[in-house]
Formats: C-alpha cells, sequence, structure tokens
C-alpha cells in the first residue's frame, strides 16, 4: 500500500512496521510519525495484520482472500472485453460481407459466399491470408492508443482472436508497402478500364494484356487477369463450336434421289430438307427446313 506522498513500500516493510506497532503497544499515529509514513496507512496495515491472524472484525476478508477475490474481479473484466471484441469483430465481419454482397450481385470474386462451406465460417476467425489481413486490420483499428484510449491492449486482442502478436506487427509494418502496390494496382485498373471501354465491351485479359505491353507496360498476362477478376470486367467471348450430332459410322449412306440436280420445272417435283439446331434461353433447339426447288 502506498502513502499520502505515493511512494510504495514493500511487503517485508509493512510487516516491520505492523510487529513494531503490535510489539511495542504504542499507537500507529505515533509510529508513522518516527517513520515517516501515513498514520491512515499504518492503521489499515495493522487492522488487516489483525484480520489474517483471527482477530479482526466478524465478516472481514484476509489479505489471501482480497487477492484472490482480486483475481477473480481481473478475469471477469477480461472475459467481458473478450466478448465485446468478438462480438465488434462478428459485427464487422457481418457489414464485409453485406459489402461485398452488394458489390457482386452476380456472386462472383469474393462476393460468393454461397460456395462456401457455412461450417468453415467463423467470422474473422478463418484461416487464409485475406482473413489474416481482416483480423490485423481489425486489431490496428481497436488498439488503445493516444487517441483511442478506450481501445483494446494488442495482446488481448491478439489472445482474443488467436493470432500471434508477431503476424500482427509484421503486417502493420507491412501496410505501407502494400498502400503502394494498391495504388499501383488503382492506376492499372483506370488503364484497363479504359481500353475495355474502348473496345465496347470486347477485349477480355489476353488483348488488353497485349495493348498494354505495346503502350510500354511491363506486366505479366497473370496480373492483368487477376485485376480484372477482382474488379468483375469481362471480355466477350466467341461461342465454342458445339456439334450434338454424330453420324454412325456403320449406317447405309442415303440415296442421292435428285442426282445434285437442284432445278426443278415445276413446284411438287423435287423437295430437299434439312435440320440445325440453335442455342436459346430454353438450351438446345432443333430446326428442320422444308424447300421447294422451283420456287426457292
Amino acid at each position: 500500500m502506498s502513502g499520502k506522498s505515493g511512494k510504495r513500500y514493500t511487503a517485508e516493510f509493512k510487516k516491520d512496521v505492523v510487529e513494531l506497532v503490535l510489539a511495542t503497544g504504542r499507537t500507529p499515529a505515533e509510529v508513522a510519525r518516527e517513520l515517516g509514513v501515513s498514520a491512515e496507512g499504518l492503521r489499515s496495515w495493522v487492522k488487516q495484520a489483525k484480520t489474517d491472524r483471527g482477530q479482526g472484525p466478524a465478516g472481514a476478508l484476509t489479505s489471501e482472500e482480497r487477492e484472490e477475490l482480486r483475481r477473480i474481479r481481473r478475469e471477469l473484466a477480461e472475459v467481458k472485453r473478450a466478448n465485446e471484441i468478438l462480438v465488434k469483430a462478428g459485427r464487422g465481419t457481418d457489414q464485409r460481407r453485406t459489402r461485398r454482397a452488394a458489390a457482386n450481385p452476380a456472386g462472383t470474386g469474393r462476393g460468393e459466399e454461397s460456395e462456401r462451406d457455412p461450417g468453415k465460417s467463423r467470422g474473422l476467425l478463418r484461416e487464409g491470408d485475406h482473413e489474416v489481413g481482416e483480423v490485423c486490420r481489425f486489431i490496428d483499428a481497436e488498439k488503445a492508443w493516444a487517441d483511442h484510449p478506450d481501445g483494446y491492449p494488442v495482446a488481448l486482442l491478439c489472445r482474443v482472436l488467436d493470432l500471434p502478436r508477431s503476424t500482427c506487427y509484421a503486417w502493420v509494418a507491412s501496410r505501407p508497402a502494400a498502400a503502394l502496390r494498391q495504388a499501383e494496382e488503382e492506376d492499372l485498373v483506370a488503364e484497363i478500364r479504359e481500353i475495355h471501354a474502348a473496345s465496347r465491351g470486347a477485349y477480355g485479359a489476353p488483348r488488353i494484356h497485349a495493348t498494354l505491353r505495346r503502350r510500354g507496360r511491363r506486366i505479366s498476362r497473370g496480373k492483368v487477369e487477376k485485376a480484372m477478376r477482382r474488379r468483375g470486367i469481362q471480355g466477350i467471348t466467341r461461342r465454342r463450336k458445339r456439334s450434338l450430332t454424330r453420324p454412325d459410322a456403320k449406317a447405309a449412306p442415303t440415296p442421292d434421289l435428285i442426282g445434285r440436280d437442284f432445278t426443278a420445272n415445276r413446284p411438287g417435283t423435287k423437295l430437299v430438307g434439312d435440320i440445325t439446331y440453335l442455342p436459346t434461353l430454353e438450351g438446345w433447339l432443333y430446326l428442320a427446313t422444308v424447300l421447294d426447288l422451283a420456287t426457292r
């Protein structure tokens, strides 16, 4: 316990002073004046010593009981703060998911949550570089510092969110370089959008990459593809040729009834036909045609 001056005394010093009061029968005020300590503080030391020896008033707590009570209060306070952290972390994750869903209405890119296993999604408490970055960003925002005195200690945040402090500090140290990379990527995306718009949305990653190379940008095609995929920028791709019918090699050939003569003098004497298939919203549909060679 400290005196009025704020000076702290060791447990051994307190014990010796209390023994001096109890052994000599002198008042705490006299001994306090002689030793230069607080009389009020010395009286509380004597009172506590008597309680520890079973000579105190009924219901008074011993030193061990007081220490145990302080320990329980510290643990309860830490549990309360840990729950606050988990609630904030979960709320932040829900907000991020809402923003991603709004930015990806078709369920593309990182906004696509439907294909993930819900059992593996636990808010910020997930594995992977992206999730670790979210945890570190959350810790950096919630930590206590001069302008944010109501924040939480970094050690507590890391312990509650199950993240090594070294990982968090390494992430903070990497932020300047990451911010520079982000700015460079935004410049790249702006140029990609310009080329994409100039092609009326036709150019995909290969052509955009080729255009960037012609402009003097030293960049890989994979980086262009990644930037476009993140922003949902897509080109127009030609439909792959697809055949739904296969000739039977063992079947007898169909006889040529008109002998390759596609002329007719009057209607109804020579009819020819063909069949094809067309892609529709309902799927592939077959189209059969019949032509009269006299009226075609």
